[in-house]
């Protein structure tokens, strides 16, 4: 072909305009394409650690060998087959002729000089990645006949300005425009019964959505792509830029939706909405501030991730789940506050939220996954309630800045290198007489000689013998049944009309109790803050620091 080989590699041929009008592409004939599958026939295992977490793979003396199997493909009928014209760098226009019914997957991906191309209406099929990173291509007429646009069809088509989907086209494969960075405007007709996920994902200069008022699934408003009835918003346009108010008839925000929205300073959700779906509002790297209703229920995976200017976010008690990533890589975040339904912190959870000083963690939780707080460097204490039984692998790996930590009575397990190179550890309180099974490296890089270990009373000979523990030179036996005096050094506590005012000098985590013991306030306060309550005794809890206050 014009620029790869039987092979696929690359040749020096010249070919930039062909028009195959008139023409009949019939089955047969040579392969004109091949791909080699390679497998490995014999390797030296020497020096090699197979296993579920490989670590080391040595192929020395391996042969890889090309598998029987190897694809070859050949034209079709009436077919711009498979890889046809792949990689044909210096092919600028082609016109396609009537007798052609589909284009099939990887047709022309590649083709970077391909500025033209004529699609006839006897083409009913536009297959997988038939025209990804055709770079120069900058403008498509789909036909009424085309049913179907495959997935990736059109994806890195960055010189695509302008997209006519005729009104026979019913599916629109996931990524089908993906990174079409030049598009600003998009139609959709009445015919399109189903958009793939991250159709049009990347096309940051996508400022609207227009969909045909006879279209039975989706509708649009103010460019913004929802479903028919306006119940999930699908895909807010990329080059938007702003505040956005989303419409009261939406309870779920769909995957991805507002994903790489990165001139979006502001949003404001509904009490409708129940869903936060997976990756919905990840890396819009402007958003600022954002209110979650106390109507949401769920935060899917990754939902607010690499929000980097993201400062405080207030997660309601109504969410009882918080998806693995939701808010990893949120570098501005300061402060959390878990709601109480939540049972387990997922993996990745808060990972990388470099500027976290404080989180509370409520006693809902039974389980924190691998890698939850890993890397959040501004950490400087932790609790870890009674109610937790299983701390993952690397969960606060290098919180560098973390000093105090207190783990619960009924923590179990500590999974491997849990508190990895937290190097500025002076204390820790572990609540259980029974020393928790401790995974490798757990408390690698600790100063085990000036940390000190807090366990109960009677435990110490327990600690001592138990592996890991056994390093630590500073263990010390502790009533952790005894209330411990607040520390008035950082903060002040004091009874005023109709609640108590607190004021730290520096963030701090604060739950207020009734003696019913009822958590009847939760946040974390740096500066000044009234808490209204009725009259009445009350226990304020700061980290391991209690205090008895009466309000009058």
């Amino acid at each position: 072909m014009a620029g790869s080989d039987y092979e696929g590699q690359t040749t020096n041929g010249k070919l930039s305009i062909l028009d195959l009008s008139g023409a009949n592409i019939v089955s047969g004939g040579d392969a004109y394409y091949q791909i080699y599958n390679y497998i490995v026939t014999s390797y030296n295992t020497q020096n090699s650690s197979i296993t579920d977490k490989l670590s080391v793979l040595n192929l020395s003396g391996a042969n890889i060998v090309s598998d029987d199997d190897s694809t070859n493909y050949y034209t079709q009928n009436n077919s711009i087959s498979d890889y046809m014209f792949y990689a044909c760098h210096e092919l600028k226009n082609i016109i396609l002729p009537n007798s052609v019914t589909s284009i099939k997957d990887y047709a022309f991906t590649y083709c970077i000089g391909l500025t033209n191309i004529t699609v006839s209406n006897s083409i009913t099929e536009i297959g997988l990645s038939a025209f990804e990173v055709c770079s120069s291509l900058a403008s498509i007429a789909i036909p009424n006949s085309v049913t179907e646009i495959g997935n990736s069809a059109f994806e890195n088509c960055s010189s695509l300005t302008s997209v006519a989907i005729g009104n026979g086209v019913t599916v629109i494969g996931g990524r089908a425009f993906g990174g079409c960075s030049s598009l600003t405007s998009i139609t959709i007709p009445n015919s399109v019964a189903e958009i793939g996920y991250w159709a049009f994902g990347n096309c940051f200069n996508l400022k609207e959505f227009i969909v045909s008022e006879q279209n039975q699934k989706y509708s649009a408003i103010d460019g913004v792509l929802f479903n028919k009835d306006k119940t999930t918003i699908i895909n807010f346009p990329q080059g938007k830029s702003g505040k956005y108010t989303i419409p009261n008839s939406v309870t779920d925000i769909g995957w991805s939706a507002f994903e790489y929205c990165s001139s979006l300073t502001n949003i404001t959700i509904p009490n409708s909405v129940v869903e936060i779906g997976n990756y919905a509002f990840s890396r819009c790297s402007s958003l600022a501030n954002i209110t979650i209703p106390n109507s949401v229920t769920e935060i899917g995976i990754g939902a607010f991730d690499y929000c980097s200017s993201l400062t405080s976010i207030a997660i309601p008690n109504s969410v009882t789940s918080i998806g693995v990533g939701a808010f990893s890589y949120c570098s501005s975040l300061t402060n959390i506050t878990i709601p109480d339904n939540i049972t387990q912190i997922e993996s990745t959870a808060f990972s990388y939220c470099d500027s976290l000083t404080s989180v509370i963690i409520p006693n809902s939780v039974t389980g924190i996954g691998y890698a939850a707080f890993y890397g959040c460097r501004s950490l400087t204490n932790i609790t870890i309630p009674n109610s937790v039984t299983e701390i993952g692998n690397t969960a606060f790996s290098f919180c560098n800045n973390l000093t105090s930590v207190t783990i619960g009575n009924s923590v179990i397990e500590i999974d491997w290198s849990a508190f990895y190179d937290c190097n500025s550890l002076t204390e820790i309180y572990c609540k259980n007489p029974t020393p928790p099974n401790l995974g490798s490296s757990c408390f690698y890089n600790v100063n085990k000689n000036a940390c000190k270990l807090y366990v109960p009373e009677g435990s110490k000979s327990a600690y001592q013998s138990a592996p890991q523990w056994q390093d630590f030179d500073n263990i010390i036996e502790k009533d952790f049944t005894a209330i411990n005096p607040i520390n008035k050094e950082n903060c002040t506590i004091k009874s005023v009309a109709n609640g108590i005012s607190i004021e730290t000098k520096e963030t701090m985590p604060v739950s207020v109790y009734n003696l019913s013991g009822q958590k009847v306030f939760q946040s974390v306060i740096n500066g000044n803050v009234k808490i209204p309550l009725n009259k009445g005794s009350y226990i304020v809890k700061m980290n391991n620091e209690s205090e008895k206050i009466i309000v009058k």
